[in-house]
């Protein structure tokens, strides 16, 4: 993906997430400076976009029922949810 040479550690991105079927907001996490010279910024999935659709109603499309997790029975036509690793 390519994104905005000048843009902004505060600065939301949207980016169309394949797996989850749907567009997402990114925040930024932190700065690589593993290769001198280079400023990569590092951008992970918004935490409201991992909400349930109590705490964030834009996920009571996405049949989002528990923190932590995206429900993707319907884009894969089979019970499945994906979570980032752990529960908060």
């Amino acid at each position: 993906m390519q994104f905005n040479p000048l843009l902004k550690k505060d600065e939301q991105i949207w980016v169309f997430v394949n797996d989850l079927s749907r567009c997402g907001p990114f925040d930024y996490s932190h700065t690589d400076d593993t290769y001198p010279h280079l400023k990569n910024l590092i951008y992970v999935i918004s935490e409201e976009m991992m909400y349930n659709q109590t705490r964030n109603p834009d996920n009571a499309k996405y049949f989002g029922y528990v923190d932590g997790t995206s429900n993707l029975t319907t884009t894969i036509k089979a019970p499945g949810f994906v979570s980032k690793g752990h529960f908060y």
